[in-house]
């Protein structure tokens, strides 16, 4: 416990410092905070060295940012969108997945982890580029709701492209098979949202209504949060993905 709270002490204390340097110079506080957290980590400096500990903060803390960004979404208005986010989600990835592909070869990779690098640069992090919406003062643009569209489905896709890459989770499924439950696990997310929605909700808002005090509705929030952030990790799924559609 007390390796634990001393990691957290020098991750918070880098934190502020980055956030003040980036604040000095005019910068995204998130690029501040991407530059301590490097030089920090463990193949820098080595002042933070469990790596554990710092991939359930990151997990942690990109749950809370999906789960604060749902609240300022409404699903109506991104389900109205939602074939035109498809259809250039889809164009984005093979654009880009195609282009680092082909620069890759050009550098002498051969075509296997010349298709991967093809990968990797087609895929951004929503948890960032949300981030840098925000401290750009950006989030309540017109064209940002289609733009987190985009990067939802993004998101599915990459969970199905690592999914095609590695294989297989389960050796005895094959690659189809994980496919197949991938696809599945999807639907019964999906399925539990909509139940939830129609039967749950009500009820929670009706006893919200008779209760209206800020600390229930706090810890009824992230109740769910972590409710929808741990059943899409049961099945498969990124939690993000749940806590995004928790607040729904």
């Amino acid at each position: 416990m007390e390796q634990e709270l001393i990691t957290l002490g020098i991750l918070f204390g880098f934190s502020l410092l980055g956030g003040i340097l980036a604040s000095r110079f005019k910068q995204p506080m998130l690029m501040g905070l991407l530059l301590v957290g490097a030089i920090i980590g463990p193949h820098a400096t080595g002042l933070i060295k469990d790596e554990h500990l710092m991939e359930s903060l990151i997990e942690f803390g990109a749950i809370l940012i999906l789960f604060v960004l749902g609240l300022e979404f409404d699903m109506v208005k991104l389900k109205k969108i939602g074939l035109k986010a498809i259809i250039i989600a889809c164009l984005n990835s093979a654009i880009l997945t195609f282009a680092g592909f082909s620069v890759a070869i050009l550098l002498g990779f051969n075509t296997t982890a010349a298709l991967f690098l093809g990968v990797i640069l087609a895929f951004g992090s929503t948890v960032v580029i949300v981030k840098v919406l925000e401290n750009k003062g950006m989030m309540y643009r017109q064209e940002v709701p289609l733009l987190i569209a985009i990067l939802i489905i993004e998101d599915i896709i990459a969970v199905l492209i690592i999914t095609f890459f590695s294989g297989v989770q389960d050796k005895t499924k094959g690659l189809i098979g994980n496919i197949e439950s991938l696809i599945i696990s999807m639907c019964i997310l999906i399925l539990a949202y909509v139940l939830f929605t129609k039967l749950v909700k009500p009820i929670l808002e009706y006893v919200l209504k008779k209760n209206n005090s800020e600390e229930i509705v706090t810890f009824t929030a992230l109740a769910m949060c972590a409710g929808f952030a741990y059943f899409s990790y049961y099945l498969h799924l990124s939690p993000a993905v749940g806590a995004f559609l928790a607040d729904q």
